[in-house]
């Protein structure tokens, strides 16, 4: 999978190419593309699965300073 530069994107790092350059950008794609197989299709099912609403909340709170 090949993004531009998006927020919030941090999350799915490892399953994500992140492409700054416009003219590499269609290359990147190709590239993504032959190199795809059923491990990385298995491992972004898995992270999809796992980006459930309980998941966000878990992060928000994680996030929240602690109260004394």
């Amino acid at each position: 999978m090949v993004s531009s530069a998006v927020e919030g994107l941090e999350l799915a790092g490892a399953l994500i190419r992140i492409e700054k350059d416009p003219d590499r950008f269609l290359q990147a794609i190709d590239e993504e593309l032959a190199s795809d197989g059923p491990e990385k299709f298995l491992a972004r099912v898995a992270f999809a699965r796992a980006q459930t609403w309980e998941s966000r909340v878990e992060r928000i709170l994680a996030a929240l300073p602690t109260q004394p």
